[in-house]
């Protein structure tokens, strides 16, 4: 392999070409353009001697209420980019520019049951996990969908591998590439510390708009500051003026409620958000790495 522009190794027989393996410079701009988003955070997580095979932008998995409040606006703040390497693929959480959150989660090959794709209302991918979870990956970029799809199941046929102890996905520290526990915000290896639920549950409390800023939503946390101070000066102008009429009770009310549904919606986003688990300090970066080169970063 011909060392890459970007510093990773990309096997570019099957990441730059078409169904057919023809090469194609469009694809390889595409995908240039895709990894380039990410290659800090590769270039720390990639195993040595782990090839690249591919990458394609979709989004991240959601709960049944998670888009609550959102509508579609939910796909665009779930964004992340599916990494398909020769041992797994590698989920990176994103920003809505797809630039990196130095979030990561891995899918073993092994721990994969099976694997279904759908075209309706967009493209997507559901994964069917050995631990019987099942997650759906929707809104894959529809030009390297079919791609994707094809040298997964290329890579699962030949792989063979025996499941791990996670049988699923599970997410890493982006320091030392270690599996985290679900709910410990800490990694027990070299001590990163993760935002967590207690701090965004009291930010989503006591600051308008709160539990978005802490999880990095500044877009909707600008309009959920603006919905509840809205809805907090109404409060406090109907409280004070308030009478004994059925009326102005029946608002002071329904103002009420319409406060704390707003603050429960905050709550719940920024829980799925804090899932990701999200750095709470910098993540330290590490020299690119090339083929062959072992990538492991340098502990604290």
């Amino acid at each position: 392999m011909q060392p890459e522009p970007l510093n990773l190794p990309i096997e570019a027989s099957i990441a730059y070409s078409d169904k057919k393996g023809n090469y194609k410079k469009g694809i390889e701009k595409r995908q240039q353009k895709t990894l380039s988003k990410v290659t800090p955070l590769l270039s720390r997580i990639l195993e040595p001697d782990e090839k690249i095979l591919m990458a394609a932008k979709a989004c991240s998995p959601m709960g049944f209420f998670e888009p609550l409040g959102m509508g579609a606006w939910a796909y665009y703040f779930k964004r992340c980019i599916l990494v398909l390497t020769d041992r797994r693929i590698l989920h990176l959480p994103t920003k809505t520019d797809y630039a990196h959150r130095d979030s990561v989660a891995e899918i073993r090959f092994g721990d994969l049951d099976s694997v279904k794709s759908a075209s309706f209302l967009g493209y997507s991918f559901t994964f069917q996990y050995k631990n019987g979870k099942k997650e759906r990956f929707a809104k894959v970029q529809s030009a390297d969908y079919k791609r994707f799809k094809d040298a997964l199941d290329a890579r699962l046929v030949a792989s063979g591998l025996k499941p791990t102890t996670a049988m699923g996905r599970v997410h890493l520290c982006p320091r030392y590439v270690k599996p985290l526990s679900e709910g410990v915000y800490s990694c027990p290896k070299c001590h990163l510390a993760f935002k967590d639920m207690a701090t965004a549950r009291k930010w989503s409390i006591l600051l308008p708009g709160g539990g978005y800023f802490y999880t990095g939503q500044a877009g909707f946390g600008i309009l959920d500051a603006l919905m509840e101070t809205f809805l907090i000066v109404m409060l406090v102008l109907i409280a004070l003026g308030i009478d004994d009429s059925p009326d102005a009770a029946a608002t002071l009310g329904v103002i009420a409620i319409a406060l704390v549904f707003e603050k429960l919606i905050t709550i719940m986003h920024a829980g799925h958000r804090i899932k990701e688990f999200l750095p709470a300090e910098k993540v330290m970066q590490a020299v690119p790495v090339r083929p062959g080169q072992s990538n492991r970063p340098l502990t604290p």
